[in-house]
Order: C-alpha cells, then structure tokens, then sequence
C-alpha cells in the first residue's frame, strides 16, 4: 500500500539519515551532483543538524524525505535570494536509493516540493538542473511536467569526464502564483 504520509519534511533527528543516504547518493552517482564527497556540506553531521535545527523559515527552504521505513529518498528546495529571483525556487539533491526506485518515490518527493512551493508566497516557478545522462530522472522531471529550456555544455567535471545539464523549469498555475 502506498501512502502520502511517507514523505515528510526532516527534522534533526533524522540528520544522520540524510548524511549516509547523501553519501550513498555521491557515491554511487557522482555525476549527477556538483559536490563531492570532499566539498559537501552535507557530508558533516553537526552542519546538517544545524540546517535541520535552524533552517531558513519555511518559505525559504526544504529538506524532504521519504521513508520506507526508513529514509530512503531525499530532495531539498530552496527559494532564490535575491530580490529579482524570489518568484523560483530550484530543487537539489534528489536521491532515492535504487532498490526503492520505482515505487512512486520520487513522484512523492516531487509532489511534496510542489506543495511546498505552492505555499511559498509569490513562487510562480520550480526551477532543477539535471544531468543529461541521467535519463530516469529526466523522463520522471517530464512526465510531472517540467520542461526543459537549455542545455549547459560541460557543466559538471567529474575525474576528466565532462557532464552536460539540463536546465528544467515548471511553472506554477496562476493562483498559486
């Protein structure tokens, strides 16, 4: 049985969680994220406590994540900060582990980010970047309805390979904009 309730925002009980299901995601795919295990913040169990604990208010940010029972899925949202880019937010870091794909788990987070959103007063657009050769997670992006609108050649450099990105947007209806 599937139920909504899987998905929730993290509290900082759960930032353990997050940090081994982060590594896990950097490690086994890093080409479809610009950190490294090296370079994330994400990596450190007393920052993502504090992000957890003290996080922008709710309008400006979320840390999502989907149990099943435990967390298995991740996805964050993030409104733009400056003053002329405060009607996006940008998703980052979707991750579901991959022997949880296929259960709906993604479409939830996605969900979740999109109602999140929609309660953000002023968003009008959901904005993501996603990796070219990561073809799951394109055609999951399409078929919620996101659209893309470039391409950034050479985006990511992962050892001396380069990785292209996607540029999505999905914009909001009117009244919820």
């Amino acid at each position: 049985m599937r139920e909504r309730s899987a998905v929730r925002k993290l509290a900082p009980s759960d930032a353990g969680a997050f940090v081994r299901l982060r590594r896990r995601a950097l490690e086994s795919d890093p080409k479809s994220f610009p950190f490294s295990l090296e370079d994330d913040p994400g990596m450190s169990l007393d920052f993502v406590e504090k992000v957890l604990a003290d996080s922008l208010p709710e309008e400006e940010s979320r840390i999502l994540g989907a149990f099943r029972p435990g967390l298995v899925g991740i996805l964050g949202i993030a409104r733009e900060r400056e003053i002329k880019a405060r009607h996006k937010v940008r998703l980052w870091g979707l991750y579901v582990a991959p022997e949880r794909r296929r259960a709906g788990l993604g479409q939830w987070l996605l969900s979740a980010a999109y109602d999140a959103a929609g309660e953000m007063d002023g968003v009008e657009q959901i904005h993501l970047r996603v990796s070219v050769s990561s073809q799951e997670a394109v055609r999951l992006f399409e078929r919620y309805g996101f659209e893309r609108f470039g391409v950034e050649r050479r985006a990511l450099k992962v050892a001396d390979r380069y990785v292209d990105e996607y540029l999505m947007v999905l914009n909001l209806p009117d009244e919820a904009a």
